[in-house]
């Protein structure tokens, strides 16, 4: 069975504990694998974990468990901001529904700059500095930019340009096959919020999935370790490269884990907060308008 239900986004809004929360629903089968990319051309060079050059069947297997479900669905965050994935969605199966999570685009900025430290795609632990150099690379090197040797996803603040994200998810499926879900909703009524998620999908509301948090905000212990790490200098990096794989795999995953602990913390100051406030208004006047509600408690 072709998946009919896409969670297009938007990264750290939620995506995970919602495709976990439906993947438990008895008539939802969601894909083993998060984030499986496969929509999304103009967006391949910087997903290097991608998987767009998966032919349509080799796609579809993913989804192999779903042919007795009524709801088949994936998750990749990836296919909100890039500019070919709901046509490409829509090409595939034009029945599809589409579920966009959306947040307080200065609290996702936070979160995303934490999470892509977290991964080793980000080395500038200062987020205020880490804007300015987007600025530069912009300028400098065109879209998109690089960040160590890994391609940055997009920039920080294109990614938060929600507007025309939602916009032409309407224009390509119609406001009545996509459902905007958000992340204040989505923490403070869980369940009614998923209850209305399955309304939505029509499928059965009454049940209740089991509700742990997934892939909470993370924050680095150690930045020197953190930088030896993922920079891997001299000998370092040597001794890492002899390693098999599989063991190396291991050896991140536990360094990873070591080195973060799950909470927030301060990372602008009070000027820059008021720049980013201005900036991000303006851009949440524009989803206002396209989405038709009032979102006045985010500015």
């Amino acid at each position: 069975m072709k998946p009919n239900l896409f969670i297009v986004g938007a990264a750290k809004c939620g995506t995970t504990s919602l495709h976990d929360y439906l993947n438990q629903h008895p008539e939802v089968h969601m894909s083993e694998h998060k984030e499986i990319k496969y929509f999304g051309q103009d967006i391949a060079s910087m997903e290097p974990k991608g998987n767009q050059n998966l032919t349509v069947s080799e796609y579809v297997s993913y989804f192999s468990p779903g042919k007795c479900h009524k709801v088949v669905g994936e998750s990749s965050p990836q296919y909100l901001y890039s500019l070919n994935a709901a046509k490409e969605i829509f090409e595939f199966n034009p029945k599809s529904k589409i579920i966009i999570m959306l947040r307080n685009p200065m609290d996702t900025l936070i979160s995303l700059h934490k999470q892509l430290l977290h991964v080793g795609l980000e080395n500038e632990h200062d987020l205020w500095l880490a804007l300015k150099k987007e600025e530069k690379d912009i300028l400098k090197e065109g879209y998109p930019g690089v960040v160590l040797k890994a391609p940055k996803k997009t920039y920080y603040l294109n990614r938060l340009n929600y507007a025309p994200q939602v916009q032409r998810y309407y224009d390509t499926f119609g406001k009545e096959n996509v459902k905007v879900v958000f992340f204040d909703d989505f923490i403070s009524d869980t369940i009614k919020t998923y209850q209305d998620i399955c309304f939505f999908l029509r499928v059965d509301e009454k049940f209740i999935p089991d509700i742990p948090v997934k892939n909470p905000s993370k924050i680095i212990k150690y930045k020197i370790l953190h930088k030896m790490y993922f920079n891997r200098p001299g000998l370092i990096n040597l001794v890492w490269k002899l390693l098999p794989v599989s063991v190396s795999l291991k050896i991140k995953e536990k360094l990873i884990n070591f080195n973060t602990r799950i909470g927030k913390s301060d990372l602008l100051t009070r000027n820059e907060l008021k720049v980013l406030k201005e900036h991000f208004n303006s851009e949440i006047n524009s989803l206002e308008f396209v989405i038709n509600k009032d979102l006045e408690h985010w500015k």
